[in-house]
């Protein structure tokens, strides 16, 4: 009986055993190397482009994920970013990648450019004083698309098919076809296609999207709605004035011009509550002229009536 029972203990404990190793199996990730400087060592220390993925032979099967890091001057936040790209290739295809996917995964997007032709990929840092290093995640089909050699040159690479400097970037060579992708800005508001520019004095949206929205409800929240129209004290303004004020600016008063629109887009809470009051006093205005018509009525009909008395 003691000897079945210290078997079925040993027996456990290897178990565990077995099972805290199949738990700390080291992933396939290689260290970070460096791939160079982000500019010269002499002035002007001009920035300098990398050439990192390419082509390396026609026939080569790709399947790769690698990470680029610009870590540019630590004195400064927002200069530094991590991306991860993602490389495919069949070995029939031509001399060309099938598709590419470009991701921002920490740091500011903004922090280098991505210079892509349908047979390589340059990277330059957007600000100086510091390096750039890369890895390889994984080469899950039968080659590398990494340089042997690292090549760098100060020249921007001319003839790029698409860059990007601000968003991710989804490339399909096999149609011709290039995505924005969207990402998180340095302040952790997401972009869909969208751009914001902090010297333009604007507050940045948590949101921005260049380009359509669908959705079957879209709730805005809104303080000050346009029902002091209907308060005794409000001075509806005259027919006269308002007819005065159209001919004059070509828009209603209170509501933006079209130009402006143009220039500057529309708060669609504070638009709607525009025109709900421009709705409530038109409502008013209706109700006057109501009012009028039935005193006109009336006077009219004693008018007749009088007529038909005097006969």
């Amino acid at each position: 009986m003691h000897s079945a029972k210290s078997l079925s203990l040993t027996l456990a404990a290897l178990l565990t055993l077995i099972v805290a190793r199949a738990q700390v199996v080291a992933p396939d990730r290689k260290d970070w190397a460096y791939l160079g400087s982000v500019n010269v060592a002499t002035t002007p220390y001009t920035l300098l482009c990398y050439k990192i993925l390419q082509i390396n032979n026609a026939t080569d099967r790709y399947a790769s994920v690698v990470q680029v890091s610009v870590q540019a001057d630590a004195n400064y936040f927002n200069e530094q970013a991590t991306y991860e790209i993602r490389i495919d290739k069949h070995e029939g295809s031509p001399p060309r990648f099938d598709g590419l996917e470009i991701q921002c995964i920490t740091g500011n997007p903004g922090a280098a450019t991505f210079y892509i032709f349908n047979d390589a990929v340059w990277v330059r840092s957007t600000w100086q004083w510091g390096s750039i290093y890369w890895r390889t995640v994984g080469d899950f089909g039968n080659a590398s698309p990494r340089v042997a050699t690292t090549t760098s040159s100060t020249a921007v690479p001319v003839g790029a098919l698409a860059t990007t400097s601000n968003s991710g970037l989804k490339c399909d060579f096999d149609n011709n076809t290039f995505f924005k992708l969207p990402h998180v800005d340095p302040i952790g508001n997401l972009r869909i296609n969208g751009i914001y520019t902090p010297s333009s004095g604007e507050d940045a949206p948590k949101l921005a999207v260049n380009g359509d929205i669908t959705a079957k409800k879209v709730k805005v929240t809104q303080t000050g709605w346009a029902d002091f129209v209907f308060d005794p004290a409000y001075a509806l303004p005259a027919l006269d004035t308002v007819e005065t004020f159209i001919k004059r600016y070509r828009h209603l008063p209170e509501i933006p011009s079209a130009a402006d629109v143009e220039k500057n887009g529309q708060d669609l809470g504070e638009m709607n509550r525009k025109l709900l009051q421009k709705i409530e006093e038109l409502t008013l205005y209706i109700i006057d002229l109501k009012k009028e018509n039935e005193a006109q009525s009336q006077a009219i009909r004693a008018l007749q009536e009088n007529s038909r008395k005097k006969k």
